[in-house]
C-alpha cells in the first residue's frame, strides 16, 4: 500500500494492476484484437474487393452493401463496449467473472463522459484536459461502489481534488509511450509489406488493445489508491 499519491507511486500501481490482472488482459486482447482487425479491414482494398465479390455472387444491391457495413460496425461497437466493461469490472473486482450487473450504469456514464470530454477539447482544450484528469476514475467508481450512476461524477471530482497533477502526469507519460509504440507498429507494418494487410492491421489493433488495457489499469489504480479506506474495510466484513 502506498503512503503518498505521487506520480511514481501511481505509475508503479498501474504496472502492478496490469500484472495482477494479466489473465484478464490476455482474454480481453484475444477478443478485441480480432474484432478490431476485421473492423480495420473495412478501409482496406481487400475488404472492398470482398464486397465486390459478394455483390457479384449474390446480386447484393448498394443499399444492401451499406446495410451490411452498418450492421458490421454496430456489431463491432457492441463487442468493444462489452469487452471494455468486462475488462474494467474484472480489474476492479479482481475476478474474470465480474458479472454485468453494472453495465447499464457504466454505459450511461461512459457516453456522458465521452461527450463532455470531447466538447471540452473542442472548446478550449484545457477544459478537456481537466475533465480527463478529474474524471479518470469515474468508470471504476461506477462499477466498484455500486452507487447511483450520476453520483459518480461528484464522487470522482471529490476523490481527485488536489491530485490532478500526478494523474495528468501519468496520462501524459503513458500516452507518449504508447504513441511511440503505435508509431513503431505503424512503421513496421508499412515497411514489412510482405506480412500482408491482415497481419499489418492486426498489429495496429494489438497496440490499440494494449493501450486500452494500460489506461483501464490507470483508472483502476487511481480508484484503488484514492478510495476511502473505510469502504475497503466495510467490504471485508460484508
Amino acid at each position: 500500500m502506498y503512503n503518498e499519491f505521487t506520480l511514481s507511486n501511481l505509475l508503479s500501481e498501474t504496472v502492478e494492476t496490469v500484472r495482477r490482472n494479466g489473465t484478464i488482459a490476455l482474454i480481453f486482447l484475444a477478443i478485441i484484437v480480432p474484432a478490431s482487425t476485421l473492423f480495420g479491414l473495412f478501409g482496406e482494398n481487400d475488404f472492398l474487393e470482398f464486397l465486390i465479390a459478394l455483390e457479384s455472387a449474390s446480386n447484393l444491391s448498394t443499399s444492401g452493401q451499406i446495410g451490411f457495413v452498418v450492421a458490421a460496425v454496430f456489431a463491432w461497437l457492441v463487442v468493444v463496449i462489452l469487452a471494455q466493461f468486462w475488462l474494467l469490472a474484472g480489474m476492479v473486482r479482481r475476478t474474470a467473472t465480474p458479472g454485468f450487473d453494472r453495465f447499464g450504469a457504466f454505459l450511461g456514464v461512459y457516453i456522458l463522459v465521452t461527450l463532455a470530454t470531447a466538447l471540452g477539447f473542442i472548446a478550449l482544450i484545457i477544459p478537456g484536459l481537466v475533465l480527463l484528469a478529474r474524471w479518470s476514475p469515474i468508470l471504476a467508481i461506477v462499477v466498484g461502489d455500486g452507487r447511483p450512476a450520476m453520483d459518480s461524477f461528484g464522487d470522482a471530482w471529490r476523490m481527485t481534488t488536489g491530485k490532478g497533477w500526478p494523474i495528468f502526469g501519468a496520462i501524459v507519460i503513458l500516452y507518449v509511450g504508447l504513441l511511440v509504440l503505435s508509431g513503431i507498429a505503424e512503421g513496421f507494418s508499412l515497411a514489412a509489406s510482405g506480412i500482408g494487410t491482415y497481419a499489418a492491421v492486426a498489429l495496429v489493433a494489438l497496440v490499440e488493445g494494449v493501450s486500452t488495457v494500460i489506461f483501464t489499469a490507470l483508472s483502476v489504480s487511481i480508484y484503488d489508491m484514492l478510495r476511502n479506506p473505510s469502504e475497503e474495510l466495510t467490504e471485508v466484513f460484508e
